[in-house]
């Protein structure tokens, strides 16, 4: 089983505070602060592709159990993604009678069925709006596993450079691409699975990066990296008091992930300390259980907003949100996420009578 690499999990657990804090300003205050954070979802992506090829890639190898691979993925993403979906749903439909309102036109059977099967956000399929909204990623993630991943399995040999070069440019065009599109339609459709796949397949450049032998790096470079990349994320967009996200920084995500890698165990990294890493470990839980508590805080915002100004509000209910939010994600996925995991690898090497299927990887 490849090994953990603790630098990575902790940035993927950082990345998921800023998502439920971008989310806040968003749907529960408005969105009235210019306070950007999709780009930390590009971060998602890239750290995907890198964690997965340290998981599945063996150098050299010719066979590829893609039966496992299926298996493994679905235990990891499917279980908490349903359980997450029929809870947001009750959720809007509970306070649609508590209002005597109509349930949203977003719940349909053809919704259920795009939920069910992780194609609300792929294209030409796409919902305008999904029962619970962060799926999307997931959507476009899950297909990118059977898309992306694939060709790469077939081209590496091969071609490993030019596959690498291509999705470099590839990123720098849909970071530029980005820039100019609607911002608001950045999370369906072919924008939101060219994310997914360019993101997916920078991780997986870095990874052959790395793994062919990675060069020291100093504890304080990739912070003072991460340092930069946040405020390029927070500073910028405000200083332009625009709607577009720091997009130009999608190429640039490789160099913080081989950074981190690179200096995993060297101390004063910051992102390998055990509350960094926890956090990771519980970061999936985080994403897609925060906009339940977001649900509530959005029934109790005008109450709290009477009593602060605007950007006292951002801070109040960020730390209202991320309290509720952490330890209902540390639950889930120890009650949830964790055992069905276990469970449906535990089941599927019953089945097959394979020695290493409950070995789930940490990807």
């Amino acid at each position: 089983m490849a090994r953990q690499i603790e630098s990575l999990t902790g940035l993927r657990g950082i990345a998921a505070i800023a998502v439920v804090v971008h989310h806040v300003n968003v749907f529960v205050i408005g969105g009235d602060i210019v306070l950007r954070g999709q780009p930390f979802v590009d971060l998602f992506f890239v750290l995907s592709g890198f964690v997965i090829g340290l998981a599945y890639l063996k150098p050299g190898s010719r066979h590829f159990d893609w039966s496992g691979f299926f298996r493994a993925r679905f235990a990891r993403i499917y279980p908490l993604h349903l359980v997450t979906t029929l809870a947001m749903a009750a959720g809007v439909a509970m306070l649609a009678y508590q209002h005597g309102e109509p349930l949203d036109e977003r719940y349909s059977a053809m919704s259920a069925l795009r939920e069910l099967t992780l194609l609300g956000a792929m294209p030409m399929i796409a919902a305008e709006r999904l029962w619970n909204y962060p799926s999307w990623s997931i959507s476009v993630e899950w297909w990118s596993y059977f898309t992306v991943f694939p060709l790469i399995l077939w081209l590496r040999g091969s071609v490993t450079r030019t596959l690498a070069i291509g999705f470099c440019v590839l990123a720098c065009g849909v970071g530029v691409g980005l820039h100019f599109f609607d911002p608001t339609r950045v999370f369906i459709g072919w924008p939101a699975f060219l994310r997914a796949a360019v993101g997916f397949g920078l991780g997986w450049v870095v990874w052959e990066i790395w793994r062919r032998g990675a060069q020291p790096v100093r504890a304080g470079y990739p912070l003072a990296l991460l340092a930069a990349m946040l405020v390029a994320i927070y500073a910028i967009p405000a200083m332009r008091a625009d709607d577009h996200d720091a997009w130009f920084l999608i190429p640039l995500y490789p160099l913080l992930i081989y950074a981190l890698a690179s200096a995993d165990r060297q101390p004063g990294n910051g992102l390998n300390r055990r509350a960094a890493v926890r956090l990771g470990e519980i970061s999936y839980s985080i994403y897609l259980v925060h906009p339940l508590v977001l649900l509530l805080l959005q029934t109790l915002h005008p109450r709290i907003a009477a009593l602060a100004s605007r950007n006292e509000l951002l801070v109040i209910e960020s730390l209202l949100a991320l309290a509720a939010t952490v330890p209902m994600a540390a639950m889930t996925y120890a009650l949830i996420e964790k055992p069905a995991r276990q469970w449906l690898t535990d089941k599927a090497g019953k089945r097959i009578g394979s020695p290493d299927a409950p070995n789930a990887h940490r990807a």
